[in-house]
């Protein structure tokens, strides 16, 4: 899947990406910085981030998730 995000100004924020199914991968890949919102209750099609925080994504960098049984995103380091 490809996720492009386009804007103008300013830094971005992604809260929730819709997967089709269980073991989808996404790769995100930032032209200008911004964050991945880490969710607290996880649901299907939003960010977890074990650490418990934000995901601060640098300009120029790209960043791979799979989605688990529960079609939550999970980084693949």
């Amino acid at each position: 899947a490809i996720l492009q995000i386009l804007i103008k100004t300013g830094n971005f924020t992604i809260a929730l990406a819709t997967p089709a199914f269980a073991g989808q991968e996404l790769t995100i890949i930032a032209l200008s910085a911004g964050v991945i919102r880490h969710t607290g209750k996880p649901s299907a099609g939003s960010f977890y981030f074990a650490n418990g925080s934000h995901l601060s994504v640098s300009a120029g960098q790209a960043y791979k998730f799979v989605t688990d049984e529960n079609r939550i995103w999970r980084q693949i380091h």
